[in-house]
C-alpha cells in the first residue's frame, strides 16, 4: 500500500504573546508550543509539564528556554546514551546563537563517572558526581542516574541523603525526554523520586518537564494518583498540513513524504532487501545520486549486522557507502554511521536521534516505535557531507516493514471492520498515526507491578529518611510523604518496609535490589571484542551465544587487550560482566539456547513455588557450537539470579497464556526432569506479578505435575 504524506507546519508564537523582556533575547522565532511550555514552567502554580509536540518539533529547544532565558539550572535526561551524545551535540551548535556558553554543560552517565573517578586523585563517584551536579547550569544524563540517587545510592558510608537531599538546591528544573518507552515499574521510579523532591517544600522552587511525541496513556494517571492532579499543564504543538502557508505564522517541520506499507516477509527484512536490493534501494540512489542518504532501522541486532554483512560489497560496487549503529557497534564506528551513504541500525537511532536523510526503510513491534522511527525522516531539506559539500533533497521515501495482521487492519479491513487507510491517499501524519495506533494492538500494562514489586521503591526512601544521621531534617515531610507513596502505590509503606526487610533477613535480598532498580539489573552481561571494531563493548551473553561464533576469554586476557589498545580496563574489572569474549561471524540464524538446571542450587521445585520470582545459583547452559561451554559453565554456577521458573509450558506457549509482548524475553529451561519457562531479573518480577492475578494450566494442576 502506497501512502502520501503531506507536510507537516507548526504554528510559530504570536509575537504580541511574548513578554517584552523575553522579545530582545530570542536569536529564532517560537512556535506556539514552545512559548506555552516556557510559559507553563515560569507559572508557580504549575509542578509539572507535559509537552507532546510533534516530533522535529523543537521540544527539546522548549525545555531549555528556562535556562537560556534565565539561567534556570537543569538536569535533562534521556532514555539512552546516543540520545545523550546527540543532544550534547545539539546543545554546543544552539547555545551560542543565545549567547550561552557550553562550557556550563556536562555529560554524565555510568561509563563517564567512572572515569572522573578513575582520574581523581582523591574522592570516588560520589566525590565526582557532587561536583559535576555542582559546577555545570546544564547536566545531561539519564534517568538511571537520577533514580540512583533518589534511592540514596552513591554514598559511601556519607549521610544517606548526601547527594539526594541538596538535589532541589541545585537544580530549579529536571527534564524527562521521550517517557513514552518507561514502563509502569519506571514512570513509579521518577514519581517516587519527584514526591520526595516536592514533598520537601517550597523553599527552592522546581520544575518539571516530560517530553514525548509518542506519549501513551500511563503518566497523566499516574501523576493524578501521586497528587499531582491540579498542577500539571498538558501542552501540544499546533499543526497545519500541505503546502501553502503563510512562512510569517508557520514554520515546516516534516517534508511530504512518500510511505509504502509491505506486510514483513516469513524470511523477514532480509529476504524484503534481498527482493528489493536494485528495483528499491539501489534504484533510489541511482536517481538522486549525491542527494540521497538513507536508513534502515530493524528491531534485532543480528538482523543488522546480518545485513550489513549482505549489503557492503553490493554497495560497495555502486558506491554507497554503509555503516552499523547497534548495541554491538563501538563509538568511534556510531558516529561516522551519521555520515555513511546508509546507515543500518536498531532502537538506539529511533528515539530522539536527529537524523539528515530522505530514504527509510524500517521495521516496527508496536505503534509507538512505527512513528518513532517514521519520525526520523523528513526532518532535513538537506545534508553536508565530509568535505562540506551541501546536498539537496529532492524527495523523501519510506517503506515500513509490519506484521501481517497490522497490514491487514491498515490496508484490507479485519473482519467485518473496514480498512483504516485508501491506498494512493494523501495522508496527514496525525490520522496516519491514529489509524497506527488502532491497528497494533495496545502495549502491556503491568499497573499491580506497582504494589506488589514497585512499592519497594519507596519503601526504601522511607527507611533511609529514617537514619538516625538524618531523621531530624526530615521529620515533618516523613508523614506527608507517606501518604502520597501510598496513594500511588495503593499499599501500606510501612508493610513494604518491613516486608523489604523480612526478604533480606532469608537471603533473598536480590529479589529486593532488582525491584528497587530503574531498569532491573543485568545479570548476563559480558565483555566483547566485535571484528573490526576498536573498543571493547558490553552485551547480554545469552544473545550474544544464539547469535555468534565466541572464543572465551579470561578477565586478565580481556583486559590486558583492552590496555594493548590504548583503553582504560578499569570498566572491566569492577565485577558488572559475567564473561568475556571475542567475537567471530554472525550464525545465518539464531541458534537455540537452554538453561540447564539439573545442578541448580537454591531453587524451590515445590508447586507453591511455581510462577514466584525467587534467588537462584547453579544454573548452566546448553548450546550448540561453542567450544569452551564447560568453563563457561563453570564460571555461571558460581552466580546468582533472580529468576521465575515455571515448568509445563514453553516461552511461545507463555507469551501467548499472558499476552505479554513479542520481544518480552523468557527461556526455555531443562531441569529436574521438567521442561519449560525461565525468566530473569526485571522480567522475572514482571511475570511474577502477571501470574499472580492470571491464570494458566500448571499452576491449576493439583496432582503430579509432567511425570
Amino acid at each position: 500500500m502506497h501512502l502520501r504524506l503531506l507536510p507537516v507546519h507548526s504554528k510559530l508564537a504570536d509575537q504580541h504573546d511574548v513578554a517584552r523582556d523575553v522579545a530582545p533575547n530570542l536569536p529564532v522565532q517560537l512556535s506556539q508550543h514552545q512559548l506555552e511550555t516556557y510559559n507553563a514552567l515560569l507559572n508557580p502554580a504549575i509542578d509539572v509539564v507535559i509537552n507532546t509536540a510533534m516530533t522535529g518539533d523543537g521540544k527539546s529547544l522548549a525545555g531549555q528556554l528556562p535556562l537560556l532565558l534565565n539561567r534556570q539550572r537543569t538536569i535533562a535526561l534521556y532514555p539512552t546514551n546516543e540520545l545523550i551524545q546527540d543532544q550534547y551535540h545539539s546543545v554546543r551548535r544552539t547555545f551560542p546563537h543565545w549567547k550561552r556558553s557550553a562550557e556550563g554543560v556536562a555529560l554524565l552517565h555510568g561509563a563517564r563517572l567512572d572515569a572522573l573517578a578513575d582520574a581523581a586523585l582523591f574522592g570516588g563517584r560520589s566525590d565526582q558526581l557532587l561536583q559535576l551536579l555542582r559546577n555545570h547550569q546544564l547536566v545531561l544524563s539519564n534517568p538511571d542516574i537520577f533514580h540512583t540517587i533518589m534511592q540514596f545510592g552513591y554514598q559511601k558510608g556519607i549521610a544517606p541523603d548526601w547527594i539526594a537531599g541538596p538535589l532541589r538546591q541545585e537544580f530549579n528544573q529536571i527534564i524527562f525526554d521521550e517517557f513514552h518507552i518507561f514502563d509502569v515499574a519506571q514512570v513509579a521510579a521518577v514519581l517516587t523520586g519527584l514526591l520526595f523532591l516536592y514533598t520537601q517544600g517550597t523553599q527552592y522552587p522546581l520544575k518539571t518537564l516530560f517530553l514525548s511525541a509518542t506519549p501513551g496513556d500511563m503518566l497523566l494517571p499516574l501523576l493524578q494518583r501521586a497528587g499531582f492532579a491540579d498542577r500539571v499543564a498538558v501542552i501540544q504543538g499546533t499543526y497545519s498540513y500541505g503546502d501553502d502557508h503563510d512562512p510569517s505564522l508557520w514554520r515546516p517541520i516534516l517534508q511530504a513524504a512518500d510511505l509504502c506499507l509491505t506486510p514483513k516477509p516469513d524470511g523477514g527484512t532480509e529476504s524484503w532487501v534481498t527482493a528489493h536490493l536494485e528495483d528499491t534501494i539501489f534504484a533510489f540512489f541511482r536517481r538522486y545520486g549525491k542527494g540521497a542518504k538513507g536508513a534502515i532501522i530493524v528491531n534485532s541486532v543480528a538482523t543488522a549486522h546480518r545485513l550489513l554483512k549482505q549489503l557492503t560489497d553490493p554497495c560497495a560496487k555502486n558506491g554507497i557507502t554503509v555503516l552499523p549503529n547497534t548495541g554491538l557497534t563501538d563509538r568511534p564506528t556510531r558516529t561516522d554511521s551519521y555520515a555513511a551513504d546508509l546507515l543500518i541500525g536498531t532502537s538506539t537511532v529511533d528515539i530522539g536521534v536527529d537524523f539528515q536523510i530522505n530514504f527509510l526503510i524500517f521495521e516496527s513491534s508496536d505503534a509507538s516505535s512505527f512513528m518513532q522511527r517514521l519520525g526520523r525522516l523528513g526532518r532535513h531539506t538537506s545534508y553536508t557531507d565530509a568535505l562540506g559539500h551541501t546536498h539537496q533533497f529532492a524527495a523523501f521515501e519510506s517503506h515500513a516493514l509490519i506484521p501481517s495482521f497490522v497490514y491487514a487492519r491498515l490496508a484490507l479491513g479485519y473482519k467485518t471492520e473496514p480498512a483504516l487507510l485508501t491506498a494512493g491517499s494523501a495522508m496527514r501524519r496525525d490520522m496516519l498515526r491514529d489509524a497506527v495506533n488502532t491497528a497494533f494492538p495496545e502495549p502491556a500494562r503491568y499497573d499491580r507491578y506497582l504494589a506488589d514489586w514497585g512499592c519497594f521503591q519507596p519503601a526504601k526512601v522511607l527507611y533511609a529518611l529514617s537514619d538516625r544521621t538524618i531523621k531530624d531534617s526530615y521529620i515533618s515531610i516523613l508523614p506527608p510523604l507517606e501518604m502520597h507513596y501510598k496513594r500511588l502505590f495503593g499499599v501500606s509503606m510501612r508493610t513494604s518496609v518491613r516486608k523489604a526487610a523480612a526478604v533480606r533477613r532469608d537471603g533473598d535480598g536480590s529479589l529486593i535490589d532488582e525491584a528497587t532498580s530503574f531498569r532491573g539489573g543485568s545479570p548476563f552481561d559480558s565483555g566483547i571484542f566485535m571484528p573490526n571494531q576498536h573498543e571493547p563493548l558490553t552485551y547480554n551473553l545469552l544473545w550474544l551465544l544464539a547469535n555468534l561464533q565466541l572464543r572465551l576469554l579470561s578477565q586478565e586476557e580481556f583486559c590486558a587487550e583492552v590496555t594493548r589498545r590504548g583503553l582504560n580496563p578499569k570498566p572491566f574489572t569492577r565485577g558488572y560482566q559475567i564473561a568475556f569474549f571475542a567475537a567471530g561471524e554472525f550464525f545465518a540464524q539464531r541458534e537455540p539456547v537452554t538453561i540447564n538446571l539439573d545442578r541448580a542450587r537454591d531453587v524451590d521445585w515445590s508447586t507453591v513455588r511455581y510462577g514466584q520470582a525467587q534467588v537462584i545459583s547453579g544454573l548452566q547452559l546448553d548450546c550448540g557450537g561453542f567450544a569452551d561451554l564447560n568453563k563457561l559453565n563453570r564460571q555461571l554456577s558460581q552466580r546468582t539470579f533472580v529468576a521465575l521458573i515455571y515448568p509445563g509450558i514453553l516461552p511461545r506457549d507463555m507469551q501467548q497464556a499472558t499476552y505479554l509482548p513479542g520481544l518480552f524475553p523468557l527461556y526455555q529451561f531443562e531441569g529436574n526432569g521438567f521442561s519449560g519457562t525461565i525468566a530473569f531479573g526485571r522480567q522475572a518480577l514482571i511475570l511474577d506479578t502477571v501470574l499472580r492475578y492470571r491464570t494458566v494450566r500448571s499452576l491449576a494442576t493439583d496432582g503430579p505435575m509432567f511425570l
